[in-house]
């Protein structure tokens, strides 16, 4: 290298590898000690790269859902002109955008803390967001033909919505938070919703206690009972099983996931539930910026799925799980090298970790599907050109 070099660019190498590079400085007096060695792993080569949009400032709170015929269902937020966008295409066509909804007179701020997004046996799209300036919870469809949208609750609620459908019934399930202040640190309550294809939405009810810094989950079983998992007031990680038939949801609490550090703190958690009826779920450590997961069966088990010192790993994740075999699949953002990250884990499988993009500032506000092939679909925010970006393969 020329003299005084600080830099150089590594060419050739292989994907999916983790590479120790090791600095020798050079002079008329000989060769230095060797540094010590920086580690480093490259991306994968089994992603394509898709732009949601030409322009524009969206792509944040992103929520993906992906039909068995591997139609694209994506649910974002218009930073730009605070609206919902949604967002679709079947490969190999291009993405189709539109505005769904920006509020009931126009001009609400709808989205800016999250939207959700469902698809029923039909094919037809169902979508949650938060008005923030009403402060209530919007849902809407295209179930009936053209878009219909509508507030829904009668308190001050909506932030961080959730929604599931079943595959096989259509029934929709929906949880968000209410503006509730419970305590300090501040909670709020969990509420819940669901409605049958045709039907009306149920009365929202309360269901569990929740830090409102966390972004709790929702899945359902096959069995069609709804499953949430969130940070509560007793900074206990905890799932729910929700049970009611045609009546009022009987909310059962799991015991607590084993917790990483006493007390943690946690700030992203994501869960997903396999055909077995095994309850699988991911969070973010905040104060190590480390990234767990846990799986129930007879009881809880904890695994490390990334950590690195200095690094923060596993905010904005997301989880997902194919059902033919059970693997797990996980995104995630690299908070501090501002990457898109993943791992996947198949059943007594170790967790495999892999970089899905490092060029400029990618990866937060993750989402998650894939498709019965075991096809991988990441939606997320590429900050650097502030715009949807989705990320597809085979990791």
């Amino acid at each position: 290298m020329p003299a005084d070099t600080v830099a150089v660019v590594s060419t050739g190498l292989a994907p999916d590898t983790e590479y120790a590079l090791r600095v020798v400085a050079m002079n008329g007096f000989g060769r230095s000690t060797a540094s010590d060695p920086a580690m480093a792993q490259t991306t994968t080569a089994s992603m394509q790269f898709f732009a949601g949009m030409p322009s524009g400032n969206n792509g944040q709170f992103t929520s993906i859902v992906v039909e068995p015929g591997g139609r694209e269902h994506i649910a974002h937020y218009d930073v730009a002109n605070s609206n919902v966008l949604y967002t679709t295409r079947l490969f190999p066509t291009s993405y189709v955008t539109m505005t769904v909804d920006s509020g009931p007179t126009g001009v609400e701020d709808v989205g800016g803390d999250g939207t959700a997004i469902a698809v029923d046996p039909a094919g037809k799209v169902h979508i949650a967001a938060h008005d923030r300036t009403t402060d209530r919870p919007r849902y809407l469809t295209n179930a009936t033909g053209p878009w219909t949208k509508a507030s829904l609750d009668s308190i001050p609620a909506g932030a961080q919505p959730r929604m599931a459908c079943h595959p096989s019934t259509g029934e929709v399930h929906l949880s968000y938070l209410d503006s509730t202040d419970l305590g300090t640190p501040r909670v709020a309550l969990l509420r819940y919703t669901r409605k049958l294809p045709g039907g009306t939405w149920r009365t929202p009810e309360g269901t569990t206690y929740d830090q409102t810094s966390v972004r709790h989950s929702l899945a359902l079983h096959g069995s069609g009972d709804p499953f949430q998992f969130s940070f509560d007031q007793r900074k206990d990680l905890r799932v729910y099983l929700g049970q009611g038939g045609s009546g009022s949801m009987t909310w059962s609490p799991y015991p607590a996931v084993p917790p990483p550090l006493s007390p943690p703190q946690i700030d992203d958690t994501a869960m997903a539930v396999d055909e077995l009826g095994r309850i699988h779920v991911a969070f973010h450590e905040k104060s190590t910026g480390t990234l767990y997961a846990a799986s129930y069966d007879s009881g809880w088990v904890l695994e490390l799925v990334d950590q690195s010192e200095g690094v923060d790993l596993g905010s904005f994740c997301a989880l997902a799980v194919q059902p033919s075999t059970q693997r797990l699949h996980l995104a995630y953002y690299d908070a501090t090298r501002k990457d898109l990250r993943y791992a996947r884990k198949d059943p007594g499988g170790p967790w495999v970790r892999r970089i899905i993009e490092a060029v400029g500032e990618v990866g937060s506000h993750a989402s998650i599907a894939v498709d019965g092939t075991g096809k991988v679909y990441i939606a997320y925010r590429d900050e650097t050109n502030r715009r949807l970006r989705v990320a597809v393969g085979t990791p």
